[in-house]
């Protein structure tokens, strides 16, 4: 595991081929900070389907989706920032799916901003 945080940011545009580079940057930082393989899916997957979800939310073709990945010690997170319309709770696949610990939502102005949070599950030490 390394020693610092850290964190990615990417700017995508609306085109769902660029959705893959989100998913591999989850994979690479939750191996980094010692995921299991199946959290990491589970999360890379969760993140792709909801920038797919956001993207027809964005309107202005001018405007970007914002996708930030963070690993911290006990878990990784990855935040959707877009201005345009807000994510509908109950269209939201992500807030009823085991795939995720944690979603969070909030609104600052015109920019909407989601947090997908799944935490690292430490192995036992082997005697």
């Amino acid at each position: 595991m390394g020693s610092e945080n850290s964190r990615t940011e990417l700017i995508l545009e609306e085109d769902p081929r660029l959705v893959r580079a989100v998913g591999r940057v989850v994979d690479f930082l939750g191996e980094r900070i010692g995921m299991a393989p199946a959290a990491r899916k589970e999360l890379a997957e969760a993140a792709e389907a909801s920038c797919l979800e956001t993207f027809p939310l964005i309107g202005n073709h001018r405007s970007a989706l914002k996708v930030i990945v963070a690993d911290f010690p006990d878990r990784l997170e990855v935040t959707l920032e877009h201005s345009g319309a807000e994510v509908p709770q109950e269209a939201d696949s992500l807030s009823n799916s085991r795939r995720v610990d944690r979603v969070l939502r909030e609104r600052r102005g015109e920019v909407s901003r989601t947090t997908l949070v799944k935490y690292v599950l430490k192995q036992p030490a082997k005697s």
